[in-house]
């Protein structure tokens, strides 16, 4: 929600922004531990029986540039368990129907 805080705090004017959960298409994600406070400071916790979750850190995608890179990569995922506090991830989910997808 970060990229559109801007311009929707400029069509919401006085009224205030929260954000409750995180989620998808393919289903729920997570949901905002404190969604009284504005979303720069959304603290989100993983829905663990929404789906399978695995996390890719985004250090394994960087590449010679800095930037993400997907081709030619063999990405190994970390479990929720081993998630590090302060380290960004790609979330791959597994969804009750068995159909893996990857989110930002």
């Amino acid at each position: 929600m970060e990229p559109y805080l801007k311009k929707l705090r400029h069509y919401a004017g006085e009224l205030p922004l929260l954000t409750a959960d995180y989620g998808s298409s393919e289903g729920w994600i997570a949901a905002n531990v404190n969604p009284q406070l504005p979303p720069e400071y959304a603290t989100y916790a993983v829905l663990p029986h929404i789906g399978y979750f695995e996390f890719i850190p985004i250090s394994e995608l960087d590449n010679s540039r800095g930037e993400p890179d997907f081709l030619g990569i063999d990405p190994q995922p970390v479990s929720l368990t081993e998630v590090k506090v302060g380290e960004e991830y790609e979330v791959v989910m597994t969804n009750p129907a068995g159909t893996e997808f990857l989110f930002d």
